[in-house]
């Protein structure tokens, strides 16, 4: 399955919380087209801050025939924070 990904996923991210990147039981890993980050849980950080700006961006780019997965579980708003122009994470 994960060379059948491999040949047909043109990219991908996901966002963890810190420290549980490091957790993934051996011989698991995720498709090379796909960044893997963490973030910090249940407070957005920069990290976070810099995962959603790179989600948008990478949606931004996509053409009419390309297809979209977006996938958001619970922490999603501190793991892809975003805020508006004019606000801070500070």
């Amino acid at each position: 399955l994960l060379a059948e990904a491999e040949a047909t996923l043109a990219g991908g991210a996901v966002t963890v919380p810190a420290g549980y990147a490091a957790r993934v039981p051996p011989g698991v890993r995720a498709p090379v087209s796909v960044a893997v980050r963490e973030a910090a849980h249940p407070l957005p950080d920069a990290r976070g801050e810099r995962a959603a700006d790179d989600a948008l961006a990478r949606a931004a780019a996509l053409g009419p025939d390309d297809l979209l997965l977006v996938v958001l579980s619970g922490g999603a708003s501190a793991l892809w924070s975003a805020p508006p122009l004019g606000l801070s994470l500070d």
